[in-house]
């Protein structure tokens, strides 16, 4: 089933499970864990076009599971873009209170539950590798030299709202 992130939930992936041997061996990336090495397929990408205002998403195969490889910006009620500039919304996604991120996804897709976040960071040879691999290589302060988006993901930072705006 498609599953879509938006922006804070990225927070998720950290908290998941390390379970290594989810990963396989001897494919194309290679990492080097204390003479290990575990491995990940290439990223299989598809389109997805949001029939509620016309949108085009890039998704993306991890594992089993297809997930958004851009942050969602359907406009709606409780959603806003990044410092209330809409090309913050463009290249970032908007940001949406939880109730609203509940509803905002398309038709079959959804927020993803703790269980899918961890299948996503299994598939990316766990949570030490996974943030990494799923960050985008822009975008994000500096240090990020550890970002390579070697899974496709390409994770932004799409900022924060709090009450005050």
């Amino acid at each position: 089933m498609k599953r879509v992130r938006l922006i804070l939930s990225i927070a998720l992936v950290i908290t998941a499970v390390l379970v290594l041997d989810a990963c396989k061996k001897d494919e194309i990336k290679q990492y080097d864990t204390d003479t290990v090495k575990y491995t990940i397929p290439p990223p299989e990408f598809s389109t997805f076009t949001d029939p509620r205002d016309g949108q085009n998403y890039i998704t993306v195969k991890i594992g089993n599971q297809w997930w958004f490889a851009q942050n969602l910006n359907y406009q709606t009620g409780n959603s806003w873009s990044y410092d209330n500039k809409p090309s913050n919304g463009n290249t970032y996604g908007r940001l949406y209170d939880w109730q609203t991120a509940m509803t905002a996804c398309p038709e079959g897709w959804h927020l993803p539950s703790v269980t899918e976040w961890v299948a996503l960071t299994n598939s990316l040879c766990g949570e030490n590798f996974a943030g990494s691999q799923m960050k985008n290589t822009f975008g994000w302060n500096a240090p990020n030299a550890d970002a390579t988006n070697k899974s496709g993901f390409s994770a932004l930072p799409g900022g924060l709202r709090n009450t005050l705006g």
